[in-house]
């Protein structure tokens, strides 16, 4: 848990692990805000721990709700969102289905404010998590990192009226095991941006980004598309492999929502198009290549439109664990266009390549960004065994 004085925070920074970002966003809510969790549940069972003291929430104006099941805490949080307070149902990994239900049951009237669904889910439930949301028409946000979640979750708090109700904000295990310092304050800079997003036709999250897209009447042989949490891992490799900046890179906020006119653009400046996803029902994310505008309902089975069949390069799943892996790739999807890369972007390359396999710490220490950890010490920190990344691109110095 983080320092209580660290929750009363609006400027400067302040350091938090896994569902403090969500305690915090909570905390810089400028309104009454009401959190509801099952005190058996695994984000419950470390709230309990964290807030013995419910004094330290009480200050900022936040009150827990600790219940002993699941479906008491969702019953709980459409009761405090009926009663006129901002609320966040917390659900874990091994309550999905109390949580489903409660979604399915929230009324879509009465509310004065917005509410959040954090879901504490593991990776491979991501794909639920998606299905979920398109069964109850809501939203679902997938942030990438901890400065991403806590400012999501304040924006879902101050709602929209034209989507009553909560918004389904992953909180995947390797998110909640992570650590970070965060910006503080209620992101205000961004409310007006995501309502506006909300009101379009079709609606988006307003929450999605492009970086490095080259300037108009110029096309990038590959571009590099990312969803949710694998955005954060693709983002590693581009830096291990001194590419950040040097390629375009689309990320979505919400598989569901993407924004139609940034997406259009960089399909329109880039010859392909590759997609990471640390989903594993890769339907989803062809779905952002296949017009972003048609129903929810009918993507599982839709066929790619022409727009988006000449520029899909191919849909990849990202194991959070193995960012060597996802660096091999884009290694590969450089090296393929070789031709029209540029010489001085293939040097780069070879070079970068050669440094990181003979020793996968020297890259990273050549990169102004020195706080991006190497894919041996983010393996370590989550447990697993290294993966050297000469094993996966040694075969480009050959």
């Amino acid at each position: 848990m983080i320092d209580p004085s660290a929750y009363t925070l609006q400027t400067g920074q302040a350091l938090v692990s896994g569902l403090d970002a969500v305690v915090k966003a909570a905390a810089e809510y400028p309104g009454p805000a009401r959190m509801a969790v099952a005190a058996g549940s695994r984000p419950g069972a470390w709230m309990v721990e964290a807030f013995r003291d419910r004094e330290v929430l009480r200050r900022v104006g936040v009150e827990l709700a600790l219940t002993m099941a699941e479906r008491d805490a969702g019953v709980a949080a459409v009761e405090a969102w009926l009663g006129g307070a901002a609320s966040i149902l917390v659900a874990g990994a091994e309550g999905s289905g109390p949580a489903l239900a409660a979604l399915h049951a929230w009324p879509t009237t009465g509310g004065e404010r917005g509410a959040a669904v954090i879901a504490a889910c593991e990776e491979a439930e991501i794909d639920l998590w998606r299905a979920a949301a398109r069964w109850t028409g809501r939203v679902l946000l997938e942030p990438a990192d901890l400065q991403e979640l806590k400012d999501w979750t304040a924006l879902c708090l101050a709602g929209d009226e034209r989507n009553p109700g909560p918004t389904i904000v992953l909180a995947p295990s390797r998110l909640r095991r992570s650590g970070a310092l965060v910006r503080c304050g209620f992101p205000q800079n961004k409310l007006g941006e995501t309502q506006r997003a909300a009101r379009a036709d079709p609606p988006s999250t307003g929450l999605d980004d492009i970086a490095s897209l080259p300037q108009l009447g110029e096309t990038a042989p590959i571009g590099l598309a990312s969803i949710g949490p694998a955005s954060t891992v693709l983002r590693q490799a581009l830096v291990e492999l001194g590419l950040a900046g040097r390629l375009p890179v689309f990320r979505a906020a919400s598989v569901d929502r993407v924004d139609p006119q940034m997406w259009d653009r960089m399909r329109q400046r880039c010859q392909e198009i590759a997609v990471f996803d640390c989903g594993r029902d890769l339907a989803s994310a062809l779905r952002i290549l296949s017009g972003v505008a048609q129903p929810a309902s009918e993507a599982a089975g839709a066929a790619l439109d022409t727009r988006s069949a000449h520029v899909l390069r191919g849909v990849y799943e990202v194991n959070p664990d193995r960012p060597a892996d996802v660096a091999a790739r884009v290694v590969e999807l450089v090296r393929d266009h070789e031709a029209s890369s540029g010489e001085a972007l293939r040097k780069l390359v070879r070079a970068r390549a050669e440094a990181v396999a003979i020793d996968p710490h020297r890259a990273g220490a050549l990169d102004d960004d020195a706080t991006q950890p190497s894919p041996d010490r983010v393996n370590a920190q989550a447990g697993a065994d290294p993966v050297p990344l000469r094993s996966s691109i040694g075969w480009l110095l050959r």
